[in-house]
C-alpha cells in the first residue's frame, strides 16, 4: 500500500516536459536526445528518491503491514515494558505493537475482544449483572453484593485449538502463552474499578 504511484526517470521526464514552458530554449524539451531532456531526466531520479523515501514513510505507518519503522514504533510506545518484550519474530513485534496501540486507546468491551482476536484467542466476556440473574447459565456464579457485581467482568478466554482424541505429536502448547498475554493485557487496561473473574 503505497500513497505515491511509482513511474521511471525517463516517464518523469516526460511528464515533467508536459508542464515545461515554450520558446526557443525548451524547443526540444521532448527529444529524448537533447540536453534538456537528459536534464529533465536526471531530476527525475532525485524525484523518484523523495517518492519512494515518501512511501516507505507512509507504509511504516501501519506496522500491522510493514516493518521499516518497526523499532521507530517499538521505541514510541516503550517497548519492552513489563508485558512486551519487544523479541521475537517480526510478526509477533508488529502484534504487539498494534495491540500496545489498543491499550491507548480505551478500555471497552470492544477494545478487549479486539485484542484477544489478534492473538488468536476466543474470548467471551459478561457483565456481573448478565451472569448473576436468573435463568443462570453454567458455570453458575453465586454473588451476594450486587453492587459489586455491576464492576464485574466474566472472561472466559480460549484458543482456537481443539483438543480431541487421538492428538497428534508433538503437542502444540505455544497458544496458551498468548492466553496469558492476554490475561495481563486485561489486567492492565481494566478501568481501577472493575475486577476481572477468570471463568
Amino acid at each position: 500500500m503505497s500513497l505515491f504511484k511509482t513511474y521511471s526517470d525517463t516517464e518523469i521526464a516526460r511528464i515533467t516536459t508536459e508542464y515545461a514552458p515554450a520558446g526557443k530554449i525548451f524547443n526540444k524539451k521532448r527529444d529524448e536526445n537533447s540536453n534538456l531532456f537528459k536534464y529533465f531526466k536526471g531530476v527525475s531520479k532525485e524525484q523518484i528518491k523523495v517518492i519512494d523515501t515518501l512511501n516507505t514513510i507512509f507504509d511504516g505507518l501501519f506496522p500491522k503491514n510493514d516493518t521499516s519503522l518497526l523499532d521507530y514504533h517499538e521505541a514510541d510506545l516503550g517497548i519492552p515494558d513489563n508485558i512486551f518484550s519487544g523479541q521475537g519474530s517480526t510478526a509477533d513485534r508488529q502484534r504487539d505493537v498494534v495491540v500496545k496501540k489498543y491499550m491507548m486507546r480505551g478500555n471497552r468491551i470492544q477494545d478487549f475482544i479486539d485484542i484477544a482476536n489478534i492473538y488468536g484467542v476466543s474470548v467471551t466476556i459478561q457483565t456481573g449483572l448478565q451472569v448473576a440473574i436468573f435463568p443462570l447459565v453454567f458455570p453458575i456464579v453465586f454473588s451476594s453484593d450486587a453492587a459489586a457485581e455491576r464492576h464485574t467482568l466474566y472472561i472466559t478466554l480460549s484458543t482456537d485449538s481443539n483438543f480431541i482424541f487421538p492428538l497428534p505429536f508433538p503437542l502444540q502448547f505455544a497458544a496458551e502463552s498468548n492466553v496469558s498475554k492476554v490475561k495481563k493485557i486485561y489486567n492492565h487496561i481494566k478501568p481501577a474499578t472493575t475486577r476481572i473473574i477468570y471463568l
